[in-house]
């Protein structure tokens, strides 16, 4: 394709890329404002930019091994998930379209000639977006999801203290942290590799806006990025310390705030808003639902309680809640028994974390919390549960797995797969962890399929930097949740390194840049 001819498309794909970056992080709350069909935006533009530049008879398309290896977990996963499983050939496409879209993408965007120059527009087009996701997110936390939050999912959150948490537009706040050590991350490297300046003011936004998330997986990334950076650029880094002095302070005082500060402030404005509904005022435009009922125990005694979001509290404060196998709550509509099976570890779970985030209990007691919620998760919940379901399906389905759609994928969101009920899996399970996924539903041979796909792919771009920072980063991100399936991470993950012209860099290198 020469150089004339490659300009429209290159514009237009450089056009796509921008615009997703700004359209993702804002793509649930828009659906829910406007319907389902928004969801459907960045395929339809992939798919036309495909088409685009298929339909050009001079248009070349380079493959490479790791395309290859792709291509061939792709087609060993729709063996499994079809002919092997039997299930519906829907779930394999709507997988398919969660983990593969931006990799069509990044194949055409290789094949137009974008340079260093798209890098800084999309690291400049994240910085810009992170302004109002900041603020969204604050508003958010301040008011306790009772404004600029969707009412139905305020009610779902069934864990008080996770009303401390900032979900901010992507509704999950892990999500939100990834975005933040993303951009915190392109905007060190592009500042190192490139000389594009970043103010002291979004580097303290990033901060203290990943200290609200909460998000460990985050946290410990954002550290990591940090040290790395200064171990990589060593004594060259100290001979501008003076700058990075004001950084550090004005960041340090940033997440001092927001750790110490915010999240006692949002305390009180919560329950000033809770005392008025216990109280019988009209709490109509309020998301949370809390009201005064009564109980009946085990032992037969009747006590007072409250409903938060569906759950019994013993405390008006909505922090210690019910956790006696067999008690009858007494409500409106009926009465309720909790159940005995797994009831008690699944409240004291409840109760643990509720305890971990107050600040009114001691030390020993904190630590006997932290001690039952550890044994809650490897037992009931989270993604201990996770690897250990995934290695208890994989061991009854070791070479092909149970198919896409079929082990807490996006695809599995969709219905609930009969082997949820052989396994004891809840309804709606999310592995939370692409590689329990990828284990669960295409076996331990898929599982290496997609293991020396990604090896290669990284070894592909070892020489660039700012490519294997990525890939190290979203492989890091894998072991906490689906990161395929994250889309603005999916994006980057697979188009930054798509982008021709990235510096190829030794330690040394990267020194002499940031002294110079």
């Amino acid at each position: 394709m020469t150089e004339a001819a490659r300009k429209p498309i290159s514009r237009a794909s450089e056009g796509v890329l921008l615009f997703l970056c700004v359209f993702l992080p804002f793509r649930i709350p828009l659906t829910l404002l406007l319907g389902d069909w928004v969801k459907w935006i960045p395929s339809v533009l992939v798919a036309a930019l495909a088409v685009w530049h298929l339909a050009d008879r001079r248009a070349r398309l380079r493959l490479r091994l790791s395309d290859g290896l792709f291509a061939l977990f792709l087609v060993f996963a729709l063996v499994s998930t079809v002919l092997i499983n039997h299930l519906r050939p829907y779930l394999y496409l709507h997988e398919l379209r969660s983990i593969a879209l931006y990799y069509v993408l990044a194949m055409v965007l290789r094949e137009q000639g974008l340079g260093r120059e798209t890098v800084l527009r999309v690291t400049r087009t994240l910085q810009w977006v992170s302004w109002p996701l900041a603020v969204l997110g604050l508003v958010e936390r301040l008011c306790s999801k009772t404004v600029l939050f969707d009412a139905a999912f305020a009610r779902s959150i069934y864990s008080f203290d996770n009303m401390g948490r900032v979900y901010g537009a992507f509704y999950n706040p892990n999500v939100y942290g990834l975005f933040l050590v993303l951009v915190l991350m392109l905007s060190v490297s592009t500042w190192a590799l490139y000389r594009q300046r970043t103010s002291a003011a979004l580097y303290a936004q990033i901060t203290a806006m990943v200290v609200l998330t909460m998000s460990r997986s985050s946290l410990i990334a954002f550290g990591a990025v940090l040290v790395f950076f200064g171990l990589a650029a060593g004594k060259a880094l100290l001979r501008r310390w003076k700058p990075l002095l004001l950084r550090v302070c004005v960041c340090t005082a940033a997440a001092a705030a927001a750790a110490i500060l915010l999240p006692r402030a949002a305390e009180a404005y919560y329950f000033a808003r809770v005392q008025p509904m216990l109280e019988g005022e009209n709490t109509r435009d309020l998301t949370m639902d809390v009201r005064e009922i009564t109980f009946t125990g085990a032992d037969g005694t009747e006590y007072a309680g409250w409903l938060f979001n569906g759950i019994t509290y013993i405390d008006a404060r909505c922090a210690v809640p019910l956790r006696e196998a067999g008690a009858v709550i007494h409500l409106s509509e009926g009465d309720v028994t909790l159940p005995v099976r797994n009831n008690a570890l699944r409240e004291t779970y409840i109760y643990s974390n509720a305890i971990l985030k107050s600040f009114h209990v001691t030390s020993a007691t904190r630590l006997g919390a932290l001690r039952q919620a550890r044994t809650y998760q490897v037992q009931v919940n989270g993604r201990f549960f996770s690897v250990l379901s995934a290695l208890r399906v994989a061991k009854d389905h070791p070479f092909f797995g149970t198919g896409f759609g079929s082990f807490g994928s996006a695809a599995a969101t969709t219905w609930t797969p009969d082997l949820y009920a052989e396994y004891g899996l809840p309804d709606g399970f999310y592995s939370d962890c692409q590689y329990c996924s990828v284990l669960g539903e295409t076996g331990f041979a898929g599982l290496g399929l997609f293991l020396v796909f990604l090896a290669a792919f990284l070894l592909e771009h070892r020489k660039h930097a700012l490519c294997v920072a990525l890939c190290l980063l979203m492989g890091w991100y894998g072991l906490f949740f689906n990161m395929l399936e994250v889309q603005h991470g999916a994006l980057l993950l697979w188009t930054l390194p798509a982008v021709r012209g990235l510096p190829s860099l030794s330690l040394r290198e990267l020194r002499e840049k940031i002294a110079g």
